[in-house]
């Protein structure tokens, strides 16, 4: 059958070929050669109210909105743990080893 989309690919999608969905290809700018040097602002419903003062939206580019998909930004380190521990520090579990005294926990364990 035929179908659209990941799922018609067996959610395999080839960003080697250009979207079928010609809404993909909707981006903003100054002109027809600017929007297609930047492929910058996406603007999906045609409309300019999507793309930046001075800017309209401009269809038919070689430019892909597939490709505008960025990795999310990592958290920041932080200098105390966010989860607490599994066990309160004063706890007398802090205190239990494999082993019957030092010797077998360290062969054992």
């Amino acid at each position: 059958g035929t179908g659209v989309g990941a799922g018609a690919t067996g959610g395999f999608v080839d960003l080697n070929k250009p979207s079928p969905d010609k809404t993909d290809h909707y981006f903003c700018g100054k002109g027809y050669e600017d929007a297609l040097s930047k492929c910058l602002t996406h603007c999906p419903s045609g409309s300019l109210m999507e793309c930046p003062d001075g800017e309209i939206c401009f269809f038919n580019t070689p430019c892909d909105a597939r490709l505008l998909t960025k990795a999310p930004t990592p958290p920041s380190p932080t200098t105390r743990p966010t989860t607490p521990a599994p066990v309160v520090y004063a706890s007398k579990l802090n205190k239990y080893f494999c082993g019957y005294d030092w010797t077998d926990a360290q062969e054992r364990c």
